[in-house]
């Protein structure tokens, strides 16, 4: 190992950018996969070539990924000996923070073709172990062109324990169980509770419910809550009111009338309807998100995705408010928001995982010449791609907001054609809503082969065939008033 006549100065500056950095990347993420890559990414922005390799057992590291130059390469393949033993030993073992040479660092891992790849043309090799809970669990390289003194060395390791406390607290809270929702329709097996925790390990940054929208929710829960409270949340937000105000005007809502204020957009309305539309224009920030995977063209498939998903999610919204309308369903305005929220578990997928997303939606929508996908096979070729689908993770969302259970219901069920689950009642509003808007090819998929007689014939509702021609009809017009939201 390297000697350096500077071995006790001062660590170098830019560790303490890269430091401070760190910390606050961490802090803002809990996905492991992705925040081991930003970190990787940080640190050879501020310190040079980085790589990641973490123990497989008592007898070798592998190598995860390598960043040069902003730019990553996987390293799944390569992998480093316990036969090197003083490599091994020093990091695994002792956990010491070591500095090498190039030369030194290839020939302490023995004939490997991958020891000048791992290196480049970099002169200074510093090597630190990860722990992660008192145990061993790989080790960070940093190589720089700069040669790395002892000082350097603790800096870096101070910034290895700082992610390997990260990586410890987030498995931490991937362990608790999740709660359990008491209902007959959604209560999850063990098994089902696994496979929704690998799920969440998967996709991890799920969405906070706008802050309004939460307000309002937990308002409306609250007895004592009167039509006057909801005026003055709305007052504390001039963008929402002017809105309210606009829709509130529209001839589906007011009938011509003319809504000045928004008290009168009360009266008008009534306290459910104007609760939801609240909700509604606060639902919209989540669809202005940027995918986590940036670059141009992805952030411009993104954009065209979550603007047709809150188009269908707004569409499915007004048409289940209706359909709870027709069979007499106690409150239109709770199938308003189901409506709403049902499809929140596919703009998380959309947003974390677009390159899966894009494919799905490929296969989903044939050239015309192509054969159709079967038409309730949604989920099944969700869980062909990603391993799980959209009402998975829509009911994880469900749970992080601490919706209402019959919200929660309709989000978890709502392909009950897929499902042996009986539908609740508003289950099946919003499923049939669903399938309205794709047969009207209103969203990122189309089924216009869909028999809508056929699939009301499968859902407890008790609609007739007028009532059907009736929502038919009104879609325009319901789209219409609903337009301020698109």
């Amino acid at each position: 190992m390297t000697q350096t006549a500077s071995e006790n100065r001062a660590p170098r500056q830019e560790f303490g950018k890269v430091l401070a950095d760190a910390r606050e990347m961490l802090a803002r993420d809990s996905n492991i996969d992705r925040l081991a890559g930003e970190w990787l990414g940080l640190c050879d922005a501020g310190i040079g070539r980085t790589a990641l390799f973490f123990a497989a057992g008592a007898a070798e590291l592998v190598g995860w990924r390598i960043v040069s130059g902003r730019q990553a390469n996987d390293i799944s393949s390569w992998r480093i000996s316990g036969q090197s033993s003083l490599l091994y030993k020093k990091i695994m073992s002792d956990r010491q923070a070591l500095i090498f040479t190039a030369q030194e660092f290839a020939a302490a891992l023995g004939p490997t073709p991958h020891a000048r790849a791992l290196v480049g043309d970099t002169g200074s090799i510093c090597l630190v172990p990860l722990v992660i809970e008192g145990n061993s669990a790989g080790m960070f390289m940093f190589a720089s062109d700069s040669p790395f003194a002892a000082a350097d060395a603790e800096a870096l390791r101070g910034m290895a324990d700082l992610f390997g406390a990260r990586v410890m607290e987030i498995y931490r809270a991937e362990a608790q169980p999740l709660p359990r929702v008491k209902t007959s329709t959604i209560t999850l097996s063990d098994e089902e509770e696994t496979k929704i925790r690998r799920v969440l390990r998967k996709i991890e940054n799920l969405p906070a419910m706008p802050i309004i929208a939460g307000k309002v929710l937990e308002m409306v829960e609250d007895a004592g809550t009167s039509a006057k409270d909801l005026q003055r949340l709305i007052n504390n937000d001039p963008i929402l009111a002017a809105k309210i105000l606009k829709v509130a005007n529209s001839s589906y809502y007011c009938g011509g009338m003319d809504v000045a204020t928004l008290t009168e957009a009360i009266v008008i309305l009534g306290f459910n309807t104007l609760r939801s539309l609240v909700i509604a224009a606060s639902m919209r920030s989540l669809y202005v998100q940027k995918p986590s995977r940036q670059g141009a063209e992805t952030a411009a498939r993104f954009a065209a995705r979550q603007k047709t998903l809150w188009e269908h999610s707004v569409a499915c919204a007004a048409v289940s408010r209706k359909l709870a309308k027709k069979i007499n369903y106690a409150n239109p305005e709770t199938a308003f928001v189901a409506g709403l929220l049902h499809d929140i578990g596919r703009l998380v997928m959309f947003k974390e995982m677009p390159a899966e997303s894009e494919r799905w939606l490929a296969e989903r929508n044939p050239a015309a010449d192509t054969p159709q996908p079967p038409a309730q096979k949604i989920l099944a070729s969700e869980k062909e791609i990603f391993s799980f689908d959209h009402s998975q993770v829509g009911t994880a969302v469900a749970r992080k907001w601490q919706l209402a259970e019959e919200l929660t219901s309709a989000i978890a069920g709502h392909h009950f054609a897929e499902t042996a689950t009986p539908p609740t009642p508003l289950g099946a509003i919003v499923d049939f809503a669903n399938t309205i808007c794709l047969k009207n090819r209103i969203g990122p998929i189309a089924m216009p082969a869909l028999n809508l007689e056929e699939e009301l014939a499968r859902l407890p509702l008790a609609l007739t065939a007028q009532d059907l021609k009736t929502v038919q009809d009104d879609l325009s017009r319901m789209l219409s008033a609903e337009a301020l939201f698109l």
